[in-house]
């Protein structure tokens, strides 16, 4: 097997193909319930008032300026894990309260994609791209996602491209067209 072809093997985020069924479901432009973002404001602003109130007091006197570095790091810390929890999150519906899934949707091609350096076949956009942590650029397909409730048959307006590994089959016919064009 080639050496792409293991590491397309091992990737996570195979394509799906876009599934028709979800142009039933009914729109909306956030289905992300806001309970997360409420929380994660509320310790943001609990950690700086803190830190605000330990600032007044050092300035006045009644503390001393080491037990403000001490806080100060401390909460640094407790805002960075604080993120880190909030990037992880779950993503929940604000309807039901069930979880979000990503479900690919067809690209519609446009000007901005017809733009960007790459290869149209079959209505699909290929282009190379560079791998983390390589120097070889591989051919990748340009794929569109977006958050889908399925007990609510709700899909979100808005979408997130995402580039993914080619299988065998994409990666010759784009071969065969690079050979045919030159």
């Amino acid at each position: 097997m080639h050496k792409t072809g293991v590491l397309n093997a091992l990737r996570r985020d195979r394509v799906k193909q876009a599934d028709s069924r979800y142009d039933s479901y009914n729109r909306l432009s956030n289905l992300e319930s806001n309970k997360a973002n409420s929380l994660f404001m509320a310790s943001i602003l609990v950690v700086f008032f803190a830190n605000l109130g330990m600032l007044l007091q050092v300035s006045q006197g009644s503390r001393d300026w080491s037990i403000l570095l001490v806080i100060g790091v401390v909460s640094t810390v407790l805002l960075l894990v604080l993120w880190a929890k909030y990037r992880r999150r779950k993503l929940i519906c604000r309807g039901c309260g069930g979880l979000l899934t990503e479900v690919s949707r067809p690209l519609a091609l446009n000007y901005d994609y017809l733009s960007r350096p790459g290869l149209i076949l079959g209505g699909s956009f290929y282009s190379l791209r560079s791998q983390f942590l390589r120097r070889k650029k591989v051919w990748s397909k340009l794929t569109r996602w977006t958050r889908t409730c399925h007990h609510c048959k709700l899909l979100e307006e808005k979408h997130f491209l995402k580039y993914a590994p080619l299988q065998k089959r994409e990666l010759e016919r784009v071969r065969q067209a690079i050979t045919r064009n030159d």
